[in-house]
């Protein structure tokens, strides 16, 4: 016996239709665990990153911190090597003599820059780490330059 194929296409049709609602509907269903579990991350992530964050600001707040008291410390010790000018017989322009830069570097240690001070007054650089040592500031690298 042969079946019209209208037959065969409707059959056909509504299997396909099946199928394909079958699969939305797993499709939606997944993706709706999905947007659970995302909800979930999210309600643990956030916390996290936020205390991540305020972490990073606060280091980053005590890092200026440090950085202006070390700044104020170089700059009192600056004033300090004026009154010892005999002793020190570098090259150094004592009228505009100022601290421009103070930085942490990675390994913990501690860099400042001077101008007005020749960069080969080796003896001036080693007097201001010295007594910034004695100032609890320890591992100081001192920088000179014109």
């Amino acid at each position: 016996m042969k079946v019209p194929i209208w037959i065969v296409e409707i059959f056909f049709g509504i299997g396909c239709l099946a199928a394909f609602g079958l699969l939305v509907w797993m499709t939606g269903e997944i993706w709706l665990r999905g947007l659970d579990v995302w909800a979930k991350w999210r309600r643990i992530k956030d916390p996290l990153i936020e205390t991540f964050f305020e972490l990073k600001q606060k280091q980053r707040l005590e890092r200026l911190r440090n950085s202006a008291m070390l700044k104020a410390d170089v700059e009192q010790v600056l004033t300090e090597a004026r009154a010892d000018a005999a002793a020190l017989n570098d090259a150094i322009n004592w009228g505009d003599l100022r601290c421009v830069n103070t930085q942490r570097l990675d390994d913990g240690s501690w860099f400042v820059e001077i101008e007005e001070v020749s960069p080969d007054a080796s003896a001036f650089q080693a007097y201001i780490a010295n007594r910034l040592a004695a100032k609890g500031w320890a591992a100081v690298r001192v920088q000179t330059y014109w």
